[in-house]
């Protein structure tokens, strides 16, 4: 499938920039600079070996509120993006965990949420993500971004940054102010506890928008669909039981399709 879409258009970016300068010691114009680099990207290098975007900054450009992390390795932020703006009526944000990161140095790395910031990214074999996003786009502006902005690698930091929930989550209800959405998709346990845990709190929030929650669409999920599929399979036909059959290889018919 293929959708035309527009990536970062709007004005969107005004409103998120300043909430970015809560997470990087930059000011808004170097923040609108990247953006723009962002975009040109792919007019240099699209390739399948080096399909995403990233920024490698030194860790001193954390924020004052995240610098009891500066000296951890494989820093990572993922700089939140968005296609179809102003362009869709229904607004949707995907919110996704945190932005995993596997070098092991001490640079602060810039990316984009599951590396969908570039067609290269978006159109690689391994990006499951995009197969869920496409569809999308067709009706949806869409926002995706991850509740916990920071990611680190050390594990004992790893610790210290769930110790930072208020901090993300107050950027969280500033970019739910900002974007408005009519439907949030949380993908995976932290990010559905995020929005379930802004909605107790603002209850205002919670009469207007609808939230689906899904689990990761990591391989190891959506191989789990074709291994449970096969289980009823196997088992039905161990006890006769011809509709545990037809369950399991409905599953599996519905996993080839799943994106569709």
């Amino acid at each position: 499938m293929k959708t035309k879409f527009s990536f970062l258009d709007g004005n969107l970016h005004e409103e998120i920039i300043k909430i970015l300068t809560d997470l990087l010691q930059l000011n808004q114009k170097e923040l609108k600079d990247i953006y723009d680099e962002i975009k040109s990207y792919d007019k240099i290098r699209s390739s399948e070996s080096s399909p995403h975007w990233g920024k490698p900054l030194l860790p001193t450009f954390l924020s004052s509120k995240l610098k009891n992390f500066s000296d951890g390795n494989g820093l990572g932020i993922d700089l939140p993006i968005w296609f179809n703006w102003d362009d869709k009526p229904n607004r949707l944000m995907i919110i996704g965990i945190d932005p995993l990161r596997k070098h092991n140095d001490n640079r602060l790395i810039l990316g984009s949420p599951f590396g969908l910031a570039t067609k290269g990214g978006r159109e690689t074999q391994r990006n499951k993500y995009w197969n869920f996003v496409e569809p999308l786009l067709v009706d949806n502006s869409v926002y995706i971004m991850d509740v916990y902005k920071l990611f680190v690698k050390d594990s004992d930091l790893k610790k210290e940054i769930r110790n930072q929930k208020v901090f993300f989550y107050e950027i969280l209800k500033r970019e739910l102010d900002v974007v408005k959405p009519n439907k949030i998709i949380t993908l995976g346990k932290a990010a559905a506890s995020s929005i379930n845990n802004l909605f107790k709190k603002t209850h205002d929030l919670n009469s207007s928008i609808e939230v689906i929650n899904l689990p990761h669409l990591s391989p190891v999920v959506l191989q789990g669909l074709t291994v449970t599929a096969r289980m009823y399979q196997s088992l039905g036909q161990l006890k006769g039981d011809e509709e545990m059959i037809m369950l399991g290889k409905s599953i599996e018919n519905k996993n080839e399709s799943l994106f569709d």
